[in-house]
């Protein structure tokens, strides 16, 4: 079969490993975001390459950035748990739109760490990149499909690759940090709760 290998060798993978899915969204984004900056740099080497060699990049650097937003959404609601099971939000997020995950994951992010201000700094880069993106790409359309669910076509926009890849290597990387924060933070919370007995 074309997707099996019986062989157990390096080129095999698993996917729906987790039995707590809603806790990897992180290592997803990271493949998405692995991917795109292999793609960018194999693409910016060139002297030139065709527009469509592009899209699938700025979709994986689009694909990253909102995963990683879930992630950081889902993993919050965790360490809410711990200490206020009443504020937790069990909503599953089955959309698209960076604006209003941005604006959930800033709001959560403030409340939480609302003492460290790089984060906020960063929280604020969040809101204006995925603002910026859902300006070229409200939907996750734009870079998968010429036409849009109604047969219209997609609205003509410019980008730059070369400034697409610094910019989102730069604060996926910055948002990486902050997704693997929460996790340790996280399990603080579990120890010192375990201590007191409570777990």
């Amino acid at each position: 079969m074309a997707f099996y290998n019986l062989i157990n060798d390096k080129n095999n993978l698993e996917i729906g490993f987790s039995r707590k899915p809603k806790n990897i969204f992180g290592i997803y984004a990271k493949g998405y975001w692995n991917s795109a900056s292999k793609l960018s740099k194999s693409l910016l080497r060139k002297v030139r390459f065709h527009e469509y060699e592009a899209y699938p990049i700025f979709f994986l650097y689009r694909h990253s950035l909102e995963l990683y937003l879930k992630s950081i959404i889902y993993k919050t609601d965790i360490l809410l748990y711990l200490n206020e099971p009443d504020k937790v939000n069990l909503e599953l997020l089955n959309m698209h739109d960076l604006n209003i995950l941005s604006t959930k994951a800033n709001n959560i992010l403030k409340e939480i760490f609302y003492e460290d201000l790089e984060i906020m700094k960063l929280s604020e880069e969040i809101i204006q990149t995925s603002k910026e993106f859902s300006d070229i790409d409200p939907y996750s359309f734009s870079f998968r499909y010429p036409i849009d669910t109604k047969g219209k076509s997609i609205s003509r926009k410019h980008m730059n690759l070369k400034s697409t890849n610094i910019h989102m290597n730069k604060l996926l990387k910055k948002i990486d940090i902050i997704d693997f924060g929460i996790d340790i933070q996280t399990d603080i919370e579990i120890k010192n709760l375990e201590k007191k007995g409570k777990l």
